[in-house]
């Protein structure tokens, strides 16, 4: 019963399975003679989804017909949907460095000698 009214969707796999695992535990539970409805599991099921899920929450609160296990998956796993639409498509960015060492600058300053340069026409000197 605990596991139960401690489930929290967390975004790993669909909406779909986390109802499916809770109906699974209620099976489990009523095996053992312990009773709960579906209305009780509807409720439960809404209150373990996150806050992404807030205005179905309030559409499910404010309406007078209320729904079913089967509607409430297939209403919510569309509403995830929809957010994953939303949201775009997630990309992981891998940066790779190969086994070169870096370039390594001396500290000592370099002197000027008129061999390292050139005149350029009508700017000045140029490396």
């Amino acid at each position: 019963m605990t596991s139960l009214t401690n489930m929290h969707y967390d975004g790993n796999g669909n909406v779909r399975e986390h109802i499916m695992n809770m109906i699974d535990l209620v099976s489990k539970l009523n095996s053992l003679d312990v009773f709960i409805s579906n209305s009780f599991l509807v409720h439960l099921a809404l209150n373990s989804l996150p806050s992404q899920f807030g205005k179905l929450k309030v559409t499910y609160n404010v309406s007078r017909e209320k729904w079913g296990l089967n509607k409430l998956i297939s209403i919510f796993a569309q509403e995830e949907e929809r957010l994953r639409r939303e949201r775009g498509e997630k990309v992981n960015l891998v940066h790779h460095v190969n086994g070169k060492k870096a370039l390594k600058y001396s500290k000592k300053p370099r002197k000027f000698s008129k061999k390292n340069f050139h005149v350029n026409a009508p700017g000045g000197l140029e490396p």
